[in-house]
């Protein structure tokens, strides 16, 4: 993890059961759970503006930014509407090449109740990254295997609250 990134979950209880994922060449740091990534942005409001231009997901304009870098100036209401969510989820191996957030949110406890329950992308994601199952290849024309994966699927989520299939 970059050394800049270690601030951005000073004010977090990251769970315990969360990995850290994040990689140096990404933009923001990452956590893996349950077969989702969770994105974390710096709670820094001055911060978070310079990674959305950055990631170029934001809609401020060149003089806004600018204004927004000098000491002093504050962000407001509307340039903080102009921001991504602070935290976004992510598949962790993206099985549909969709690369969509599934979920955003400014709350973090939204966010660990989402990562929560796994739907069935997770799971094949899981076998994709965890056990090197191209799962792609694996279930294309083979209902008996797509049986046996959506069993899995029930298993593991057994007691939890589970996402329809």
């Amino acid at each position: 993890m970059r050394n800049e990134w270690k601030s951005y979950t000073e004010d977090l209880i990251i769970p315990k059961y969360w990995r850290n994922i994040s990689y140096n060449n990404d933009t923001l740091p990452s956590y893996s759970s349950m077969g989702y990534q969770i994105w974390i942005d710096s709670h820094s409001l001055k911060q978070r503006v310079i990674n959305a231009k950055d990631r170029g997901f934001t809609t401020l304009s060149n003089t806004e930014f600018e204004k927004i870098l000098e000491i002093g100036h504050p962000i407001t209401e509307t340039i903080y509407n102009k921001l991504p969510l602070r935290f976004a989820v992510t598949y962790l191996e993206d099985t549909t090449a969709s690369y969509d957030f599934l979920f955003e949110s400014n709350d973090f406890n939204e966010i660990k109740e989402f990562v929560k329950a796994p739907d069935f992308e997770c799971i094949r994601g899981l076998l994709i990254s965890e056990m090197g199952i191209d799962i792609n290849d694996w279930v294309n024309g083979m209902p008996d295997h797509l049986y046996f994966l959506t069993k899995a699927y029930k298993k593991f989520v057994k007691g939890k609250e589970v996402k329809d299939v």
